[in-house]
């Protein structure tokens, strides 16, 4: 690290060389170049920068903030360069010891309520199973929202088996909604809301249609 000293007669570069860097008791470094600030802060990784009391950090080139919030003021935000392509704007890594079904998530919260969850399970490999998205309020915007908004490709729901028997599709060509190949006890069931099933335009039945038959 290099610092330049102004003084009032004369201009002085002073070069101070150190390496690693660590303020605070028992802060540590093993890296080249690290830098470990706080009270049993350690910088294990080339290039790394521990920042707060306890804080280990051993990746590379990477830094660490480890017993405070991070603080954006009014009006800043998290900018990538320009031209930069796909981002990854956070990871949430999981390790072979977290045991397959123990569920991992990242939490958005507004006025400290919950806004929207991104959570999945680990898979006993240090990947991940199940991926989820739960949005606890509405979805509202300005205008129309179209299908493919919400649920990007599509939707499907199958049985133990494999068969897709529900399926919302948001290609707009194709059917929006379709209940197919799946027998429970030899029969396809649909179960309305008080015991009423309402079609807004054209129904089209394939096969025979037979009154007052039970299911």
């Amino acid at each position: 690290m290099t610092t330049t000293v102004n003084q009032r007669r004369s201009d002085v570069t002073a070069g101070l060389d150190v390496d690693p860097v660590e303020v605070g008791e028992n802060a540590t470094t093993s890296g080249e170049n690290a830098i470990a600030v706080g009270v049993d802060a350690s910088a294990i990784a080339d290039g790394s920068i521990a920042l707060g009391d306890d804080t280990t950090i051993d990746i590379a080139d990477a830094a660490s903030v480890g017993d405070r919030d991070i603080f954006i003021t009014n009006g800043r935000s998290v900018v990538f360069p320009e031209d930069q392509g796909s981002q990854t704007l956070a990871d949430l890594p999981i390790s072979g010891d977290s045991t397959a079904g123990t569920e991992h998530s990242i939490l958005f919260t507004i006025a400290g309520t919950e806004a929207l969850e991104i959570f999945g399970e680990a898979d006993g490999s240090g990947g991940v199973q199940n991926l989820s998205l739960n949005l606890p309020a509405d979805i509202d915007a300005d205008g129309d929202i179209d299908v493919a908004d919400i649920i990007g490709d599509s939707i499907e729901i199958s049985d133990g088996s494999g068969n897709t028997f529900f399926a919302v599709d948001a290609n707009a060509a194709n059917t929006a909604i379709q209940l197919s190949d799946n027998d429970i006890d030899g029969l396809n069931q649909i179960n309305p809301t008080n015991s009423e099933l309402k079609v807004d335009g054209d129904l089209t039945i394939s096969g025979e249609l037979t009154e007052n038959s039970a299911l």
